[in-house]
């Protein structure tokens, strides 16, 4: 009897055993990367269209609280001052410290403001996470407070941009336009010297 390996036959030649396990393998490869691209992308989607945009709103709606705090407290703290001491303001960063943690605004808290003659810098604890804030401030020659050079560290940055927050800034430092002018801001060691026409 004739033995069917040694037969002539193409017909019923199998291919080697080691083809077959590595197309598969190479197809499972190629599925698996395929399926985490896709979870990927969606991911992705899901952060930019679903979860930033709430949290960004949140993380606005937190900051304009501690903002419109500090504007309430500046009317009432320049009202209170001499009329000596309108006109040439000193602001210690305790004092600023204390003016934003003076309206809770639930989950920004601990704000600590440190100023140096390069820029200020404001940090705080959101979502049990430290932030930080920091930017140059000045005066432009038509007496509007420009805000500069604005960065954004800590989680925060992942749902509001640099330049997010420096609209939001700039937007609340005009409380000082309410009953005077800015004509100058000088960053000091510790402190911000203002000069109020």
């Amino acid at each position: 009897m004739e033995n069917p390996s040694t037969r002539g036959d193409a017909a019923t030649a199998l291919p080697p055993p080691s083809a077959r396990p590595c197309k598969r393998s190479k197809r499972m490869w190629a599925r698996m990367l395929l399926a985490l691209a896709f979870g990927f992308s969606a991911l992705i989607g899901v952060w930019f269209l679903g979860v930033r945009p709430s949290l960004h709103h949140q993380a606005v709606v937190q900051l304009d609280t501690a903002w419109s705090g500090a504007e309430t407290w500046a009317s009432s703290y320049l009202v209170n001052l001499p009329d000596g001491q309108r006109k040439n303001l000193f602001l210690s960063e305790r004092l600023l410290s204390d003016a934003l943690n003076t309206y809770d605004a639930h989950s920004v808290q601990n704000w600590q403001v440190a100023v140096a003659p390069t820029n200020i810098r404001l940090s705080f604890t959101t979502c049990g996470q430290m932030c930080t804030v920091t930017a140059i401030l000045s005066v432009r020659n038509s007496n509007e407070i420009q805000v500069t050079q604005v960065q954004v560290q800590g989680m925060l940055a992942f749902i509001l941009s640099d330049d997010e927050a420096m609209e939001n800034l700039k937007s609340h430092l005009q409380f000082f336009d309410l009953n005077h002018t800015v004509t100058k801001i000088t960053l000091l060691e510790h402190a911000i010297s203002i000069q109020l026409s």
